[in-house]
């Protein structure tokens, strides 16, 4: 029987070809994989036979019966080319079945580069990333960023879900999820219609937080014929350069700014907009500094007709 040799991961790395799996550190060894019995094993390592390894990667009611579990390498015939960021290394990669396979790497590059790498790759090979539901108008949360990163090649497949995760000084664990045929990359005509267009009732486009800067306490207030957005912003920018930001923001969606006046509460920039229905809009976007709480601003965008 074949037997792979599973190490607990503790608080160092430092083992001999180590190779992080699901929570365990798997040492392959040729003396264990050929079934001799010369070599002992470590004080905190278990003799596990490989059966068990699979039976612990399977899913809690997967019907799966031949899984594979390859270390350390691709298959030969793998669904789809896979680049791989620099230096990174592959750990591992799981079958479970035809349609199904998971890719497990190390990087010791940061999770925020392994998915700016593979949305580039992926795009450029003529992948689409899922498609996200219209954001709200006015001032968008700063939110942390979502795990998982979702990749189609046509609404029938196949699909590719990325996530990338680092833990301390460890490299960042990178799992490649694999679906040849998923309904996931379908888009829902529900899920569309259900949601609303704000569009159709003020021409403001959502306002993405400036680089060094966190927004919080976002608020969106409809009326009949104004909407009110606010926000607090904590950033190392300007108020001058924080109003730049957001006012290119509006400019870029059709905007045009008229002046901007500045006071000691204060500063302000006031812009003009005309719909496709030839309504002229009227928007002043507000900036006030909150006392006692350095590089904190209460932002304030009207927009009236």
């Amino acid at each position: 029987m074949t037997y792979l040799c599973i190490t607990m991961l503790l608080s160092t790395r430092k083992f001999v070809c180590s190779q992080v799996l699901a929570g365990f550190v798997v040492l392959v060894g040729s003396t264990f994989l050929s079934g001799s019995v010369g070599a002992v094993p470590k004080p905190d390592q278990e003799m596990i036979p490989k059966a068990t390894v699979l039976r612990l990667l399977k899913c809690p009611g997967d019907c799966v019966k031949n899984m594979q579990l390859l270390v350390g390498r691709l298959p030969d015939n793998f669904l789809v080319k896979l680049p791989l960021p620099t230096d990174a290394k592959i750990v591992a990669t799981i079958i479970r079945d035809q349609d199904r396979s998971e890719v497990v790497l190390d990087s010791p590059q940061s999770p925020q580069q392994i998915k700016a790498f593979y949305t580039k790759s992926f795009i450029a090979s003529g992948w689409k990333t899922e498609p996200s539901l219209p954001e709200a108008p006015g001032f968008l949360p700063s939110l942390p960023d979502f795990p998982y990163t979702r990749f189609c090649q046509s609404e029938q497949g196949p699909e590719m879900t990325l996530s990338a995760n680092k833990d301390g000084n460890e490299p960042t664990d990178v799992r490649l999820y694999f679906n040849l045929k998923s309904e996931n990359c379908a888009e829902s005509d529900e899920t569309a219609e259900a949601t609303p267009d704000w569009q159709d009732w003020f021409p403001i486009p959502s306002l993405t937080p400036p680089e060094d800067s966190e927004v919080s306490q976002t608020d969106l207030s409809p009326q009949s014929d104004m909407l009110i957005a606010s926000a607090q912003v904590t950033t190392k920018k300007s108020q001058e350069a924080l109003l730049s930001d957001y006012s290119s923001q509006l400019v870029k969606a059709g905007w045009r700014q008229q002046n901007q006046t500045k006071t000691e509460q204060s500063t302000s920039s006031f812009l003009i907009f005309k719909d496709k229905k030839g309504t002229t809009w009227q928007g002043m976007l507000k900036l006030s500094p909150i006392e006692d709480q350095p590089n904190d601003y209460a932002a304030t965008l009207l927009v009236w007709r």
